[in-house]
C-alpha cells in the first residue's frame, strides 16, 4: 500500500525545477521592473513606495506614533528592518553595547540637522596680530599678550573613548565628582576633566553623572570609527560617525542641554578623516578639534598653544592636516610628552617610563608626570594629559603616582589650574592674568 502524501522522486525533482523557474522569472521581472535590486511596494511612514537597491526609509510604525522608529533598507531586492532610536531617519553605522542588541540611530529623511558650507581656500597673506584678532582669530605659532610672570598655567586632564562603571567608580568619580583626594584650583573648586565619549562600552547615565559634576563631554564618534575621508562621498559616513554619538546620548539620557554642550571632537586613533572631517565639524556646528600632532617640544623646546584655522598653519606634524580654512574653528594641538627614553609620544600612555612602563616604580612615573609638567611649566604653555582610563590597569604604579602629582601641583604651584578643554579655549579668547582669573572664574 501506498503512503499518503508521498511523491516519486522524478515527481518530486519536476515540481522543484518548476518552482525555481517560476521564481526565476518572477525575480528577474522583478529587477526589470526595478533596475535590478530595487524594492517594490515598500511600506514606508509615507505610504507605499519603492525603495532603490542600498537605500533607506523609514519604516510604518505598528502605531502612529512608532512611525519612524524603524528603518527599511533595500538590500539586492529585500526590504530589511532596522530599528531606530530617533525619530524619521536612518544611519548605516551600527554601535555595539554591552548587555544590549545592535541598534542604529535615526536621521531625518529629508535632510541631516546641518547646514553643508563651501570649502574655503586659505588666504595667501600670512596670519598676523593685525589680520589676525581675538575672540575669533589666533595664529599658530603665537602666544597670547599677557607678560609669562603674570600668566596661569593650564593643566588639561583628557580621557578617550568608554565611560562605564568600572572606570567611573575608581578612576573618574573620584577625581572629578566627589573630588575624594582634595585637589583644588587657585579659586578653591575642584578639578574637572574632558571626556572624549564612545559610544562602545558606554553606559549613558555615567556619562550624563560626569556632565551634572560641571566635566566637559566631547566627541569622540559613535562606534570607535571613521572613514579614511580621502574622498567627497565619505563626507556623509563622517557626519553620520560624528553626530550619531550625540543622538545615541540623547535618546539614552533625554538630557538636551549635555548633548548641546558637545562642541569639541577627536578623532579614533588620531586617524583623521582627512578634509571630510573638518568640513563635518564645522558643519554640525562645534568650535574645536583636537586630533592634530605637534612636535614642537621635541623640536624647539616649548608646546604650541591653540590656534584657529583661519590661516594655513606654519607647520603640521601629523599624518594629515587641513588644506582647507575654516574661520573661528580652533585647534588644540596635541603636544607630545617626552618619554623617560627620550622618544616622544602624543598620548603619554605610550611613552615608556623609567626603564620599561609595566615595570616602573611609582617614583618612575611621578617623576615622568613631573618632568613633563616642568617642560610646559617654563613657558606657561598648556600641558595636556591626552590618555585613556585603561592605563592605569595596565600599569597599576601609574594610579598613585597620578594621585600624588595631581595633589603635588596643587599644593605647590598656586598658579596652576585644571580645566576643560571649553574653558581653556574662554581663557584663549579673554586671557586674563592669574590674579584677575581669581577674581572673576568662579565656576
Amino acid at each position: 500500500m501506498k503512503s499518503r502524501g508521498c511523491m516519486k522522486l522524478e515527481d518530486v525533482l519536476r515540481s522543484n525545477i518548476k518552482l525555481s523557474l517560476l521564481l526565476l522569472l518572477l525575480n528577474v521581472s522583478s529587477l526589470t521592473a526595478a533596475n535590478y535590486g530595487d524594492c517594490l511596494n515598500v511600506q514606508s511612514y509615507r505610504g507605499v513606495r519603492k525603495i532603490r537597491n542600498g537605500h533607506k526609509v523609514c519604516a510604518k510604525g505598528d502605531k502612529y506614533d512608532d512611525d519612524g522608529r524603524k528603518c527599511t533598507l533595500c538590500f539586492n531586492g529585500h526590504a530589511l528592518n532596522r530599528v531606530c532610536y530617533q525619530e524619521h531617519g536612518w544611519i548605516d553605522r551600527v554601535v555595539n553595547k554591552p548587555g544590549k542588541s545592535k541598534h542604529t540611530i535615526c536621521y531625518p529623511e529629508d535632510g541631516y540637522p546641518y547646514h553643508k558650507g563651501e570649502s574655503q581656500e586659505c588666504p595667501e597673506e600670512t596670519c598676523t596680530a593685525e589680520n589676525c584678532q581675538l575672540p575669533d582669530c589666533f595664529c599658530h605659532g603665537d602666544s597670547p599678550h599677557i607678560d609669562q610672570s603674570e600668566r596661569p598655567m593650564f593643566v588639561v586632564i583628557t580621557y578617550d573613548d568608554g565611560v562605564y562603571e568600572v572606570n567611573f567608580d575608581t578612576q573618574l568619580r573620584p577625581f572629578y565628582v566627589d573630588n575624594e583626594y582634595e585637589i583644588y584650583n587657585p579659586n578653591g573648586c575642584g578639578i574637572k576633566t574632558t571626556l572624549f565619549v564612545s559610544m562602545d562600552y558606554t553606559q549613558s547615565d555615567k556619562v550624563k553623572a560626569m556632565y551634572d559634576a560641571g566635566n566637559e563631554i566631547a566627541g569622540h564618534t559613535a562606534d570607535h570609527g571613521l572613514p579614511s575621508g580621502e574622498d567627497e562621498e565619505d563626507y556623509k559616513d563622517t557626519i553620520d560617525a560624528i553626530d550619531g554619538m550625540k543622538r545615541i546620548l540623547l535618546e539614552e539620557t533625554g538630557d538636551s542641554r549635555l548633548v548641546n554642550s558637545i562642541l569639541g571632537f577627536r578623532a579614533p586613533y588620531l586617524r583623521v578623516a582627512h578634509e571630510q572631517q573638518f568640513k563635518a565639524l564645522r558643519d554640525l556646528g562645534f568650535v574645536y578639534e583636537t586630533s592634530l600632532i605637534s612636535r614642537r617640544l621635541a623640536r624647539e623646546g616649548r608646546p604650541l598653544w591653540p590656534y584657529t584655522l583661519d590661516y594655513k598653519a606654519n607647520k603640521c606634524d601629523s599624518a594629515y592636516c587641513n588644506h582647507y580654512c575654516y574661520k573661528g574653528f580652533w585647534e588644540i594641538p596635541l603636544n607630545v610628552w617626552k618619554c623617560s627614553n627620550g622618544y616622544y609620544s602624543a598620548m603619554l600612555d605610550y611613552c615608556c617610563v623609567g626603564q620599561n612602563s609595566s615595570t616602573a616604580t611609582v617614583d618612575d612615573w611621578f617623576d615622568y608626570f613631573l618632568h613633563n609638567f616642568e617642560l610646559s611649566y617654563d613657558s606657561k604653555t598648556p600641558l595636556s594629559f591626552y590618555t585613556h582610563t585603561h592605563v592605569f590597569d595596565f600599569y597599576p604604579n601609574a594610579f598613585p603616582a597620578f594621585i600624588r602629582w595631581l595633589q603635588h601641583i596643587s599644593r605647590s604651584y598656586k598658579d596652576v589650574w585644571f580645566v576643560t578643554m571649553q574653558q581653556l579655549l574662554r581663557w584663549m579668547k579673554d586671557p586674563l592674568t592669574h590674579k584677575q582669573m581669581l577674581k572673576k572664574w568662579q565656576w
